[in-house]
């Protein structure tokens, strides 16, 4: 999508960024989803990230830092993104919005190799 917009000279806007959850480090291997998340209340959308594979990189992620911050941070350093759209329920889950900030290159390589 986002060469698309570019090719386009189209603005991109994030919305749901951290995936229903899934890039915040709220779903564990092998553990049910926290009450009240998005996996129990609707699941469908999100249902094909419980795989090995997701966890494995979920927990590389949270090695490196804050998932939520490194994955709000690595959009924000992606000039073809001109918005992020983050949907807080409670105050202290607007933490990893504030705390984000624009990656250096090397980083922002390196977490986009996970992802790839």
């Amino acid at each position: 999508m986002l060469p698309l917009c570019e090719r386009h000279g189209l603005g991109f806007e994030a919305f749901s960024p951290l995936t229903g959850g899934w890039l915040t480090g709220k779903y564990r291997r092998g553990a049910a989803p926290p009450e009240g998340s998005r996996m129990t209340l609707r699941p469908g959308p999100y249902e094909h990230l419980r795989t090995e594979e997701t966890f494995d990189r979920l927990e590389r992620l949270e090695e490196m830092g804050d998932p939520a911050a490194l994955s709000l941070s690595w959009l924000l350093s992606d000039p073809r993104v001109t918005a992020i759209v983050v949907g807080p329920r409670r105050p202290e889950q607007l933490e990893p919005a504030l705390a984000a900030a624009p990656l250096d290159p090397a980083l922002r390589d390196e977490l986009s190799a996970l992802f790839s």
